[in-house]
């Protein structure tokens, strides 16, 4: 999940300020007349009179007339005066309807600090207008190629304003507090100005205004748990991140992603240091895929060699070449030298070496130009001392190729050989191990080869020997 996704959402809120605008601007002097009964302003006749033909102007969208008209009637009003302030409402909000956010929020901003001055505005004017006001600065704030002070500005703007509306505000309201949460963390990113780095004071104030959020309805948004869970995660505090994964997991049951960000939370607790801490997440993350996948989730290749993984690690090693060999046969999981090379070491590690060899057999007719699985078996038959079919796989490992380090099953078979006796085939050995750079370095192959030379030209006095005796007799 990503800090620049999350601080993207709120704008969706800003794509209906044009349409709540249009609803402000529609016959302009009827409401205007209400709003000086109810708070005892009154527009000069000569405005009233001439705002009339607003209606048939909006009527045929004419835009920049609707301004240069507003525009003309603010310069002829009294300063600070109701006209003014109405007129700069008016403005700002056909701006908005333009789409021109910009050039909104000057006549937005003088308009409502004139309303707070002499009280000009309803209250819910005043409301609507502070929170436009703090989404276009948001806008502004998270544009691209924004230098970074200016960022920092407008964003502590829109902060200013959205404390101005939750100051005024009675009732809960989710859609705020997910864009106040969001300015803050924005703050959070940006206020240090080193890239990665997070203001610890806006991320903490980041993650109240999502428990604000939290508390004020019964179901709060999603985006505040995923919000509230980043800032969680940059803080390392993964546990309690997994908590507020659960809940979303429980809630919305069918999101894969949710799944997949728990899965991953507990299995990052679960390389703790701490063997008990460590058991602990890992069985939890193994039921996090049992019921993702109870769902229809978390069942890929990968997926599922990640439950063997698991199993592997806290030392389940029966169940987990279980799971392997199962997912290997079945398709379920991915089918590569590699895993079948794991699953013989699975079962090695509960004493299984007889199945080991019969699996890198397997092994061998599936990757039939892989030498390594003959190595691999030569060696677990030398370790059942079984030198003559340890030596007869490592030639076979010889004569197949692709092995990762020749010198070492050249070096193995001159031991072996030297074992079974075979003197000539140990010294032909050791001479193609001693032409790697390894080998070049090895002592003991040189002390190995002299040895073997004892033994031949002891066995050919031997002969000699045997020989003279059988003549003289």
């Amino acid at each position: 999940m990503s800090a620049s996704t999350l601080s993207r959402n709120p704008l969706t809120l800003l794509r209906r300020c044009a349409l709540v605008a249009a609803v402000v601007v529609t016959c302009f002097a009827g409401k205007v007349l209400r709003a000086q009964e109810q708070q005892a302003h009154y527009l000069s006749d000569n405005i009233v009179e001439k705002l009339s033909k607003l209606d048939e102007m909006q009527k045929e969208k004419k835009w920049d007339e609707m301004i240069a008209l507003i525009k003309s009637l603010y310069q002829t009003s009294k300063p600070e005066s109701y006209d003014a302030a109405m007129m700069l409402q008016y403005l700002g909000n056909v701006y908005l309807i333009k789409n021109d956010l910009a050039s909104a929020l000057s006549p937005l901003e003088e308009g409502l600090a004139l309303s707070e001055k002499y009280h000009y505005y309803h209250l819910e004017t005043e409301q609507q207008v502070r929170y436009y006001v703090a989404q276009i600065y948001y806008q502004d704030a998270t544009a691209k190629n924004v230098p970074n002070d200016v960022t920092v500005r407008d964003l502590k703007k829109a902060k200013f304003y959205l404390d101005q509306w939750f100051a005024n505000n009675t009732r809960p309201n989710p859609d705020a507090r997910v864009f106040d949460a969001s300015v803050l963390f924005q703050l959070a990113q940006s206020a240090s100005g080193v890239p990665n780095k997070y203001d610890p004071t806006y991320l903490k104030e980041t993650m109240e205004a999502c428990q604000a959020g939290f508390t004020e309805t019964v179901h709060p948004k999603e985006y505040l748990y995923l919000l509230y869970i980043n800032c969680l995660q940059l803080q390392e505090r993964y546990a309690e991140a997994a908590s507020y994964w659960e809940i979303l997991v429980s809630v919305q049951p069918n999101k894969k992603d949710y799944w997949n960000q728990l899965l991953a939370t507990y299995n990052q607790l679960a390389q703790s240091t701490d063997t008990h801490v460590a058991l602990k997440y890992s069985v939890r993350a193994l039921l996090t895929l049992d019921r993702a996948q109870a769902h229809g989730f978390l069942k890929s290749p990968r997926e599922n060699f990640i439950r063997f993984s698991i199993l592997y690690n806290i030392q389940q090693y029966q169940e987990a070449a279980h799971v392997l060999r199962a997912g290997l046969e079945n398709g379920t999981i991915e089918d590569t030298a590699k895993n079948w090379e794991i699953l013989a070491y699975a079962l090695q590690q509960v004493n299984k070496s007889d199945e080991a060899i019969d699996v890198l057999k397997e092994a061998c007719k599936r990757y039939p130009t892989n030498g390594q699985f003959y190595f691999t078996i030569a060696q677990d038959y030398y370790a059942k001392d079984n030198s003559k079919l340890a030596f007869e796989y490592a030639q076979r490992a010889l004569k197949v190729g692709h092995l990762d380090k020749p010198y070492a099953v050249e070096s193995f078979i001159a031991y072996i050989a030297f074992d079974l006796r075979k003197y000539d085939e140990g010294i032909a050995a050791v001479d193609k191990a001693l032409a790697y750079p390894e080998g070049a370095k090895d002592a003991r192959l040189k002390s190995l080869k002299s040895a073997m030379l004892d033994e031949i030209r002891r066995r050919e006095q031997n002969k000699k020997a045997i020989e003279a005796q059988r003549r003289s007799l």
